[in-house]
């Protein structure tokens, strides 16, 4: 199962990596006149983030919302595995406390051996 998820993580971070050199689009730019000097730029985006205006790469802004998907998610399992851990933890302390009470000949019947 370890295996598993490993693959499929690397599969995700694979296709994460190729979607963000296929949409890195590039434009260059030749001043006139001077042919030695080549500048590389991405095409941005405008985002709108808290009433504020930020320019980020279209692959990066992508990147970047994938990345905070994955980890609203880790955190969401991660309080639902805590909340489950404590709940084991206490339903152990119970049954170590009444496993004293129990007596074992009493509970199981007895077995039938036949007649001879």
């Amino acid at each position: 199962m370890r295996i598993f998820s490993i693959i499929i993580s690397a599969l995700i971070v694979l296709l994460v990596v190729t979607f963000t050199v296929l949409n890195s689009e590039f434009i260059l730019q030749i001043p006139e006149g001077k042919q030695d000097i080549i500048t590389v730029t991405t095409i941005p985006i405008n985002l709108i983030f808290l009433e504020k205006p930020v320019e980020l790469n279209f692959a990066l802004a992508i990147v970047i919302t994938f990345g905070l998907g994955a980890l609203l998610g880790l955190l969401s399992s991660l309080l639902v595995i805590l909340k489950l851990r404590r709940s084991n933890t206490r339903l152990e302390k119970k049954l170590l406390k009444a496993l004293p009470k129990i007596d074992m000949k009493n509970t199981m019947p007895p077995i039938d051996r036949g007649m001879r």
